[in-house]
């Protein structure tokens, strides 16, 4: 659990639960709170004026999340965050964060925005078939379990849910991961390095390899 979490829960109302694919608040909300996700997973996405979705991130047990507007001092959400399973969490009230509060959530978003440039880095220099993987490390970076369906993948990655079928299940066999009922559990995360799984150019004597077609 994150050290910022523990650090915030006393400070948290009483905990909520709420179902897969309910909102913990809307794009263009107001800045009300704080959110301290206790159990699940949360995508933090946008709407562009056409509709279209980018997903931003997605969050797992122990992780804070909205810090972003609140230390900008934005009025409004620019965002939405949505539980992509069901989930526990609770939420504290921007009048209670001091500057101490404060201090932590800016050293919170500036790891995450780290880390997010370093992902997204590796996948914008990837061809799709190898994003899911980078995708992957990425997430069990922040636990091992991964509650998210080849859609939610899909859409971050920018790659077709046949793709993303087909690389999850490479990746089963390869023994880096398992699938139960739409959970992807992480068993090895060194198995994930995209180089383990890029295709080998064929030679002379080797025909390609007809399954990346």
């Amino acid at each position: 659990m994150n050290p910022c979490f523990q650090r915030l829960s006393p400070l948290a109302g009483p905990p909520r639960r709420l179902e897969s694919g309910q909102f913990v608040y809307h794009q263009g909300d107001r800045v009300e709170a704080l959110h301290l996700l206790r159990w699940g997973t949360v995508k933090i996405a946008r709407l562009s004026p056409d509709g279209h979705e980018t997903t931003v991130s997605h969050l797992g047990d122990g992780e804070c999340f909205g810090e972003v507007e609140l230390l900008i001092d934005a009025p409004e959400r620019g965002c939405f965050a949505q539980a992509t399973s069901d989930i526990v969490v609770t939420s504290i009230p921007v009048g209670l964060l001091g500057a101490e509060q404060r201090a932590l959530l800016q050293g919170v978003a500036l790891a995450r925005l780290y880390e997010a440039q370093l992902c997204l880095a590796d996948m914008l220099a990837q061809p799709p078939a190898l994003r899911v993987a980078s995708l992957l490390r990425y997430l069990a970076a922040h636990g091992s379990t991964i509650r998210l369906s080849f859609e939610e993948i899909g859409m971050t990655t920018d790659c077709p849910r046949e793709l993303v079928s087909r690389a999850v299940r490479r990746l089963a066999l390869s023994g880096a991961l398992t699938l139960k009922r739409g959970v992807i559990e992480v068993l090895d995360p060194r198995l994930l390095d995209s180089s383990r799984h890029a295709p080998q150019a064929p030679s002379a004597s080797t025909s390609p390899n007809l399954a990346e077609r």
